[in-house]
């Protein structure tokens, strides 16, 4: 059974929050839409049930901007997109690879921010979450579900945080 959610664009499944973000994209006060989730206190979690929570911004986050110049200055460098050459590069490699689909790739980034820091990235040249549809929808989400339990099976229900980090608009 699929939860329902009441929201201003209004009553939507769980499927269907995948595609918040098209709607907000509609909405001229909004450059940027964050989906995240801090699980445990000591990730940040105010509330004891499980949720996650949709920001959209009216502008476009300072981290984000400096990776968006990044990537089109390596794109004007090298005539080609930063994230693709770093997924072939872990493919490759097969060093860091947490999990591979026929769709998505996870792997731990070669220079993590935080302990069992974990990338779920498309392996198609796509910039945008809610582009995917169907088939991909459920292949994200089954490698999302398996790479949580690993983390979570590892370390003993550990605190994390997950940011759903797609293009702004």
């Amino acid at each position: 059974s699929s939860r329902r959610r009441h929201t201003r664009y209004g009553t939507v499944t769980g499927v269907q929050t995948c595609a918040l973000p098209i709607y907000l994209k509609n909405d001229q006060r909004f450059k940027s839409v964050i989906i995240f989730k801090n699980h445990g206190s000591a990730a940040g979690a105010s509330l004891a049930h499980s949720h996650s929570q949709l920001i959209a911004l009216p502008v476009v986050p300072k981290r984000v901007m400096e990776e968006m110049t990044g990537c089109r200055d390596y794109f004007r460098f090298r005539d080609r997109c930063l994230f693709c050459d770093i997924i072939v590069q872990e493919m490759e490699q097969k060093v860091r690879i947490v999990e591979e689909s026929g769709e998505f790739l996870a792997y731990s980034p070669y220079a993590p921010r935080f302990p069992f820091e974990t990338w779920i990235v498309p392996k198609r040249h796509q910039c945008a979450y809610e582009m995917i549809e169907g088939d991909q929808i459920r292949g994200l989400a089954g490698m999302f579900r398996r790479t949580l339990r690993k983390l979570n099976t590892a370390l003993e229900n550990p605190p994390f945080n997950f940011i759903i980090h797609s293009a702004p608009f």
